[in-house]
């Protein structure tokens, strides 16, 4: 891979000076925008596992359970890849969390209409299980990615408060250290 040509502001001395530097460092990207490889592979994942919803719905009987079921699983399936996107451009660590919840929520309704379709022997028996065996999979990687961040989330917040504690911890020393009639 090519080196590419970065400028970069530095401060030094109180002085701001620009600096081209040439680095291969963050140029393997996957995507357009600089998604991270594994982030565009769940992306894309999603959207398959939606595309191959589409296609079993359209092979659903026109019956009215299968209307019913079809309209809900392409609802829940297109919006497990529709909040996972989401969820990847989310600006905090709580929104994050709280979109990826909706994503497991959504995944996990795919996987409860097409395992009734399976149940009821609507759809065509191997590619329905082979698409609930993709949803159930999806649900246990975002549940897996939910956990991981918040256990992330509480671990900065500890450290936050750490350090909160040990800055007012040490002004309130160096306050009583040099209170005094010396």
């Amino acid at each position: 891979m090519s080196p590419v040509l970065f400028l970069r502001l530095a401060v030094h001395r109180g002085r701001i000076a620009w600096h081209f530097h040439e680095s291969t460092f963050g140029t393997r990207r996957a995507g357009p925008c600089g998604v991270r490889p594994d982030v565009e592979a769940l992306q894309k994942r999603t959207r398959a596992f939606a595309n191959a919803v589409i296609q079993l719905c359209d092979k659903l009987p026109p019956s009215r359970a299968g209307f019913k079921i079809s309209d809900q699983l392409l609802d829940s399936s297109s919006s497990t890849d529709s909040n996972y996107r989401a969820a990847c451009r989310a600006r905090s660590r709580k929104e994050f969390i709280a979109v990826l919840g909706k994503v497991i929520e959504e995944c996990d309704e795919s996987l409860g209409w097409l395992e009734m379709l399976v149940e009821n022997r609507l759809a065509p028996a191997e590619e329905a299980k082979a698409l609930v065996k993709e949803a159930d999979e999806l649900v246990a990687i975002f549940v897996k990615s939910r956990k991981t961040a918040e256990r992330n989330y509480e671990n900065e917040l500890s450290r936050e408060r750490a350090a909160r504690r040990r800055k007012s911890g040490l002004s309130g020393a160096k306050s009583e250290r040099f209170t005094g009639d010396e």
